[in-house]
């Protein structure tokens, strides 16, 4: 397939001819997924996310609150 191709008004043939056939690829059968299975791996992750937050915090507030302690002792 030849195209005219205008670039700084000079005009270009060009051949846009493919090289390589294009490859289509094949999915295997369709595979039913359960709605349920995931909703709970989602609040699953949820909670997990929520632990890790609570945990991180905890670590924060620990070292601020020790020196506090210290700082009202000495």
């Amino acid at each position: 397939m030849l195209k005219n191709i205008y670039y700084n008004t000079k005009s270009a043939e060009r051949d846009l001819n493919l090289n390589t056939p294009v490859q289509i690829k094949y999915l295997g059968k369709k595979q039913n997924v359960d709605i349920n299975e995931l909703l709970n791996r989602i609040k699953i992750e949820k909670k997990n996310q929520i632990k890790n937050k609570l945990f991180f915090l905890g670590l924060a507030v620990l070292p601020v609150s020790l020196i506090g302690i210290l700082l009202i002792f000495i």
